[in-house]
């Protein structure tokens, strides 16, 4: 499961996030994390769409595509 969530997020407060993957955590589900920092639930800034989307074209390469 990956988590991609910003800390400056007003939409779905930051510690529901940390709250799941503890959860998820404790029922050993593998888990994948990344922290935009200083930027809202809709990536405001350029160079973290930049980022959210790399990490998920990579997350999902990593765990669909064939090796």
């Amino acid at each position: 499961t990956l988590f991609i969530h910003a800390d400056d997020d007003r939409d779905i407060p930051y510690y529901q996030s940390v709250d799941i993957i503890n959860r998820l955590l404790k029922r050993k589900v593998p888990v994948e994390t990344m922290v935009i920092v200083d930027d809202s639930h809709h990536w405001l800034k350029y160079s973290n769409s930049l980022k959210v989307m790399n990490a998920t074209a990579n997350f999902f390469k990593a765990k669909l595509m064939k090796k």
